[in-house]
């Protein structure tokens, strides 16, 4: 992962927490690729429980696309 110099909004003291600016497009990007691999570090780890499970006992979800139609 490249290492980026982030600017904050406004200089802050010892006991202040950096103020970042959410529409800083590098913050953007670092907390996009910080949930991305959240989310595959997460995926992996479930995949991995399933796979234990007895096959009979797995449902696979189609996800919430046919929910939301049925709501439409």
């Amino acid at each position: 992962m490249s290492s980026y110099v982030l600017q904050v909004s406004e200089p802050f003291g010892e006991n202040e927490k950096p103020k970042l600016d959410p529409s800083d497009p590098r913050v953007r990007k670092l907390v996009y690729s910080m949930y991305r691999d959240m989310l595959s570090n997460r995926n992996n780890e479930a995949n991995d429980f399933i796979s234990q499970k007895d096959p009979a006992c797995v449902k696979q979800s189609l996800g919430v696309v046919p929910i939301l139609e049925s709501i439409m």
